[in-house]
């Protein structure tokens, strides 16, 4: 309670006044804050929401649709890249519907004597039919044996081919430590390791695109060297 006129009049006028006053100022400074709160970058890209991407062509998210698109465009690129058929001018072009065909096929070999011997028509025997155009590969199962690509006229070139492996690698050299399974073991590892245990030859329409002179060795390089297995894979169209 107040005693004066004077108390009473600030009590009852001024100090609300100055309240209110304090209060607006408050209201005045904190205004600008908001508002620029409010228009900060991140702010406004996150109130932008448009209707449609032009990326995608759809709404938003268009970034998961776009990638799909595109991912779709290039393996469709890649699938029809992929499978070509030959050109009168020798080239290739795309067959977009080709399927690619993959055969394998596990057989064996009749046993042979030491020595290079010619298995291109027992080999063509145990094939699946050939496509029109593709791959054969052939995979011989062993490390005492061997397969290559070599003469298929003249027999004497498989006899001289034993002779220079007989020279390149001999039996009983001192230096060997594998030798418990006969003096043709080792030598025969070396040779198998020299010659190659697979080929790879092309299949041109539906025949295999060997030389005129190329036939397909088996490489015996044991005495007594029994079966040998092949494992014959045919990719193509």
């Amino acid at each position: 309670m107040y005693f004066c006129n004077n108390e009473i009049f600030y009590s009852k006028y001024v100090a609300p006044a100055g309240i209110c006053n304090i209060l607006s100022t408050i209201a005045f400074f904190s205004e600008p804050k908001r508002q620029a709160k409010k228009d900060r970058p991140e702010d406004r890209r996150q109130e932008f929401r448009p209707e449609k991407s032009i990326f995608a062509g759809g709404s938003f998210p268009g970034t998961a649709r776009f990638r799909h698109d595109r991912a779709t465009e290039h393996k469709g690129k890649r699938s029809e890249a992929s499978v070509r058929r030959p050109t009168g001018n020798g080239g290739s072009a795309v067959r977009p519907h080709a399927c690619i065909m993959i055969a394998q096929k596990e057989f064996t070999l009749a046993p042979r004597p030491q020595g290079f011997h010619l298995i291109t028509e027992e080999v063509l025997r145990h094939l699946p039919p050939l496509p029109r155009t593709g791959l054969l590969h052939l995979f011989i199962r062993h490390t005492s044996a061997a397969l290559s690509l070599n003469e298929n006229a003249d027999p004497d070139v498989r006899t001289d081919l034993e002779s220079v492996f007989d020279r390149l690698v001999p039996e009983r050299e001192p230096y060997y430590i594998h030798t418990l399974e006969g003096d043709d073991d080792m030598p025969a590892h070396a040779k198998s390791t020299l010659a190659g245990a697979s080929l790879t030859i092309p299949v041109t329409r539906g025949r295999l695109g060997l030389g005129t002179w190329q036939g397909i060795y088996l490489c015996e390089f044991r005495r007594h060297g029994g079966p040998r297995r092949i494992v014959a894979t045919v990719m193509g169209e």
